[in-house]
C-alpha cells in the first residue's frame, strides 16, 4: 500500500492525548520536517513536491511509530 501526502495537507490532529504531531514543521533555514501517524499495516509513506530540491522523499518510521522525514526546499540556506 502506498500513501502519498501532499504539500497542501494541513497538520495532522493528535490521535490521542499522549502524542501531538507537529507537521509540517518549517525550520529557520527553510528545511521542512513532515510527520505522520498511520495504522500499523501501512508499509511505506512518501511525500513529494516540486518545491523541494530533492523532489520528495520516503518517510521512515521512528521508534514511536511516527513516520517522518526532513526535506530541503529549493530556497534552503546553504
Amino acid at each position: 500500500m502506498l500513501l502519498t501526502v501532499g504539500i497542501t495537507a494541513s497538520a495532522q490532529e493528535a490521535l490521542d492525548s499522549r502524542h501531538t504531531i507537529v507537521s509540517p514543521e518549517i525550520h529557520d533555514d527553510n528545511r521542512v520536517t513532515f510527520r505522520l501517524k498511520t495504522p500499523d499495516h501501512v508499509a511505506s509513506v512518501r511525500v513529494g513536491s516540486d518545491c523541494f530540491s530533492s523532489g520528495g522523499a520516503d518517510l521512515k518510521k521512528n521508534a514511536e511509530g511516527i513516520w517522518d522525514c526532513l526535506l530541503y526546499t529549493s530556497d534552503a540556506a546553504d
